[in-house]
């Protein structure tokens, strides 16, 4: 520990946070990748589909913070960096918004409760009765409503870019979620026991994290913090912004799924799931960098260093676009190799849905750091419009692919999320933020070095050796990711991005 920590200190405080949340989400997708396959042995493919969707939402949990931590990481970073003396403001943001967040949850909580047996009577399963899908649903809603309010407690930590101690919490609630998981379900291959424990290690998460928090911004010298009305009204217009921004943001998350199980049955649910749980690897390469660049972007957007914040934003997506851009074209062409060795079974219906999900979310996600620096602008307007035209656009396709193509189509709505942000939405962006800086951003980000990764990749799938041996395989395609993650990074400083 001591030594990854000296080697941590040798970054800047952006880049430290960058590999602190690299180690968090690439430990919990090791873990997702690892327990995927004793999963499905333990309870089949019918069982690991809903099981899935509680992988899915919790994966997700963040957006269900409605809009309010997207606040809280702005204002924690707006007023962290100046003076002690704003702590005690912090503590009436935080006191103030998560008593409307718990307010809020608890509907949500309600709301999911009520519909579960509705939902079970609609999903098709050939393992599960109607009775038995009802309260597993049931029980799957009340462990995704105990993880809610970690998210409000987590973007505290992000705002004040403590993303060190925020990751090792992390890092510890999913080793104990997927160990205590796995020991339930091999004792009694029950998934209700399964979401109970669950919803134990949420609260003790919710109550660490919460601490954590309050330890940082507390001062025994001051008075609490008590509920303040004005604090809700200068926030409210950005906190409403990016509440919408969520839901719809949840929508296209989950839409795909919903459809799955209104129209094909759980096995087809555990193919996508499958799929979805390989692509969390790329997600796990780009939320890093939106959580360790936005409360940076929040703080030059306040000190009014335009300059700077223009230098900072290029070279922060030059640093993302050679993680991402690598993962998704040597993902793309290896996927039958990596599912042979991931799960033994390289199906094609799984590598066709993981193939295109690569496509969708990997566009999509180049987007991440520009609606970054939307939302430290205060600007939630277009990403919201672009979040609502790919639902209007993307669902009917999803639908009709879906009823031509089987479960493949569902993948439609990404791919078009996807295209729609990385046009129309960087097109607008940078003609308002940064005019005259979107050919540099298309060409040097996006273009070169999607040519880079793409030939790279090609290349080493076209001589890959026809082996058996998986571990060499494996090795093969990890050097062709560090070769072209150095080769985009060489020319990133060539150019002077990074």
């Amino acid at each position: 520990m001591n030594r990854i920590k000296s080697f941590i200190n040798r970054f800047k405080a952006s880049e430290k946070n960058i590999i602190w949340n690299m180690i968090g989400g690439g430990w919990n997708g090791a873990l997702l990748i690892i327990v995927t396959p004793i999963y499905i042995s333990i309870i089949g493919l019918d069982g690991y589909g809903i099981l899935g969707l509680w992988l899915m939402m919790l994966s997700l949990s963040n957006l269900f913070d409605i809009g309010i931590g997207s606040s809280i990481v702005r204002e924690f970073a707006m007023h962290s960096s100046s003076s002690n003396e704003d702590f005690p403001y912090l503590r009436g943001v935080l006191k103030t918004l998560e008593i409307v967040y718990w307010a809020i949850a608890f509907l949500i909580c309600i709301f999911l409760l009520f519909s579960a047996e509705n939902i079970g009577n609609i999903i098709k399963s050939n393992a599960f009765s109607i009775q038995e899908l009802a309260k597993i649903i049931t029980s799957l809603f009340l462990a995704v409503s105990f993880q809610f309010p970690t998210a409000i407690y987590s973007s505290g930590l992000l705002g004040l870019q403590k993303q060190g101690i925020l990751n090792l919490i992390i890092v510890i609630s999913n080793t104990f979620r997927h160990i205590f998981g796995l020991i339930i379900l091999v004792v009694t291959e029950d998934i209700n026991t399964f979401f109970n424990i669950q919803i134990v290690i949420s609260l003790l998460q919710i109550l660490l994290t919460r601490f954590i928090l309050v330890s940082y911004i507390e001062n025994k010298k001051t008075s609490r913090s008590k509920f303040r009305f004005e604090i809700i009204k200068k926030l409210w217009k950005f906190s409403a912004g990016m509440s919408l921004t969520a839901i719809l943001a949840l929508v296209i998350a989950n839409i795909d799924r919903v459809a799955i199980s209104l129209m094909l049955t759980t096995e087809d649910l555990g193919y996508y799931t499958i799929a979805y749980s390989g692509v969390i690897v790329l997600q796990m390469g780009i939320q890093p960098f939106y959580k360790a660049y936005y409360p940076r972007y929040v703080e030059l957007v306040k000190e009014g260093r335009d300059d700077l914040l223009a230098q900072e934003y290029f070279k922060s997506c030059g640093l993302m676009s050679s993680i991402i851009l690598p993962i998704i074209f040597i993902g793309y062409f290896f996927a039958p190799e990596l599912f042979q060795i991931w799960l033994q079974d390289n199906n094609v219906t799984s590598v066709k849905i993981f193939r295109f999900l690569l496509i969708g979310i990997g566009l999509s996600g180049l987007m991440w750091l520009p609606a970054a620096l939307q939302h430290a602008h205060g600007w939630t307007s277009l990403h919201l419009k672009m979040l609502f035209l790919a639902i209007i656009v993307g669902s009917p396709i999803m639908l009709i692919l879906i009823s031509l193509y089987g479960v493949v189509g569902a993948t439609a709505l990404w791919v078009t999320h996807g295209v729609i942000e990385t046009t129309i939405a960087v097109y607008l962006m940078h003609k308002k933020i940064l005019p005259n800086k979107l050919r540099l951003w298309v060409y040097k980000i996006v273009f070169i070095p999607s040519i880079i990764a793409f030939f790279i990749s090609a290349f080493s799938n076209a001589f890959l050796p026809d082996t058996d041996n998986q571990f060499f395989i494996l090795i093969c395609i990890f050097l062709t990711g560090l070769i072209t993650t150095l080769l985009i990074n060489w020319y990133n400083k060539v150019q002077k991005i990074i």
